[in-house]
């Protein structure tokens, strides 16, 4: 199994709204980097790009299918499905990511331009424990 960061955008899709990222939901991500390594049941931790105000992740997930190409009218692109597994109580803020000595090669934190990033294992570990900090209930 592998770990991801699902990175987005507050302008395109504000997952900081309960309405938005929530337990249970389903949908699809761009596939823009890594694609060969996305396989269905990864771990993906959904983060929200912008000021450090906000910057975090919000809810983790799994991937439940392989990278595909879609094609629509003049677009193209590829996109995997996912599934937001638990939305957190509180997110996991940035500042709080940066003080964990396991995090500190974090590609998102040190070239956070893209929307996959791809997680060691124990990166992929360390946020999975930090992130069982945040959550209220069962994961879904």
């Amino acid at each position: 199994m592998n770990y991801w960061i699902f990175q987005c955008k507050k302008e395109r899709f504000d997952i900081s709204e309960p309405d938005i990222l929530f337990d249970g939901m389903t949908g699809w991500w761009t596939a823009n980097q890594y694609r060969s390594e996305m396989m269905p049941g990864d771990m993906v931790f959904f983060w929200l790009a912008g000021d450090k105000k906000y910057r975090g992740i919000y809810g983790i997930g799994e991937l439940t299918s392989t990278p595909y190409q879609w094609e629509k009218e003049n677009n193209k692109g590829f996109s995997v499905n996912i599934k937001c597994k638990k939305r957190l109580n509180q997110y996991l803020p940035v500042n709080k990511i940066q003080e964990n000595r396991a995090l500190l090669d974090l590609q998102i934190l040190n070239m956070p331009m893209g929307s996959n990033f791809l997680l060691n294992k124990l990166e992929g570990q360390t946020l999975e424990a930090m992130t069982k900090n945040h959550i209220n209930g069962d994961i879904v």
